[in-house]
């Protein structure tokens, strides 16, 4: 069978397959390859049906369970004997939601299994693949969601195209050209990371002038023109895995000596030294030194015991 066809009767009789027969263990319908090898370069396919355990004709028929050839024929409207491209895979266990699962908002994006080895929350300059994406289009911060990247193709004419969610990044045929495809997904994000994306945003922003090459963003009590405050608030406000963002291949300048001859884009360095809150927890107080003991010590004092040798 020829892929054409087998979509066709998988997008046609699909639902009615997974729907005709209650005592059914089939949970998927798909289009399939019929030699179970790459699908890449395939020219024979099959309609597969998934079930947790592939049964014998005789545990079929004990169990009630009606045989997916047998299925397919009836939805089909084909006689079984002619029945010849199908194919039954075993997935090893069912579909199987977990009831009662509840994350609190705080938590989303942050529960389950081992630490990544790469962290799916942390922004990226470049979208990757197999992490989650959002178009936020009329639909952030009042709504959350999140799609994962498949794959990147090009058909015939070198023209690129990405494999992901329609009704997530594409609005279910509704987007439009230009709209922002953001990552990671905002679902992935814990909320005090979702409070962080319009300062992201800011240092994105501010990162593509072509002569800036690193952004600090702090907050009104922080004097920018004092370098002595400005790294104050780097080191005590922020966490650089959390608080950083690194951007390749911006708009630089020729002059600066660390690009290789003839470069003109460059990689930026985004800090948000803002403060953030903590569990509702407010901002602390600067504590300093008194000006009447600044005023009253001698450099002097303190090194003239200091023994230069």
């Amino acid at each position: 069978m020829d892929f054409g066809s087998a979509l066709e009767i998988v997008t046609k009789y699909g639902l009615q397959m997974l729907t005709a027969r209650p005592g059914s263990s089939v949970t998927a319908v798909a289009v399939g390859r019929k030699d179970r090898g790459s699908i890449v370069g395939a020219t024979d396919f099959s309609v597969s049906a998934f079930v947790p355990k592939k049964l014998t004709e005789t545990e079929l028929r004990d169990a009630g369970i009606q045989s997916f050839s047998s299925l397919y024929a009836d939805v089909v409207g084909a006689p079984p004997t002619t029945v010849k491209d199908v194919d039954v895979v075993e997935t090893g266990s069912p579909f199987e939601p977990i009831v009662g699962l509840v994350i609190p908002a705080p938590q989303h994006g942050r529960y389950g299994g081992n630490p990544p080895t790469l962290d799916a929350q942390k922004p990226f300059a470049s979208l990757r693949v197999g992490i989650g994406v959002t178009n936020p289009v009329n639909a952030y911060p009042a709504m959350l969601s999140v799609g994962t990247i498949g794959f990147y193709m090009r058909d015939d004419n070198d023209n690129p195209y990405l494999v992901s969610n329609n009704h997530v990044i594409g609005r279910s045929n509704n987007a439009q050209p230009g709209e922002a495809v953001v990552q990671p997904g905002t679902l992935d994000l814990t909320t005090t990371e979702l409070q962080l994306m319009p300062t992201l945003a800011i240092l994105q922003a501010t990162l593509q002038f072509r002569r800036v090459k690193m952004v600090v963003l702090v907050n009104e009590d922080i004097d920018i023109f004092d370098e002595q405050q400005v790294l104050w608030a780097m080191a005590t406000r922020t966490q650089m895995d959390r608080d950083t963002l690194i951007l390749s291949d911006l708009p630089g300048s020729m002059l600066d000596p660390s690009l290789p001859p003839g470069q003109a884009t460059t990689a930026k360095l985004g800090i948000n030294a803002t403060w953030k809150l903590h569990g509702g927890r407010g901002k602390p107080a600067k504590s300093r030194v008194p000006d009447w003991v600044l005023n009253s010590m001698r450099f002097t004092d303190i090194l003239g015991s200091y023994d230069r040798g």
